[in-house]
């Protein structure tokens, strides 16, 4: 299950140019990392 009232989400992942990203199922915990990993890369970059 993912969405609300459960602790896991399906998220996809969509860049600037278009890319898309789908992640499995992941706790929302997970979702949060995986996200401020990708900020983090990108404010790197900046």
């Amino acid at each position: 299950d993912s969405g609300f009232g459960v602790d896991t989400n399906k998220v996809i992942i969509i860049d600037r140019k278009g890319k898309v990203e789908k992640l499995p199922l992941l706790s929302k915990r997970e979702v949060a990392d995986r996200i401020l990993d990708r900020v983090v890369g990108l404010v790197g970059r900046g």
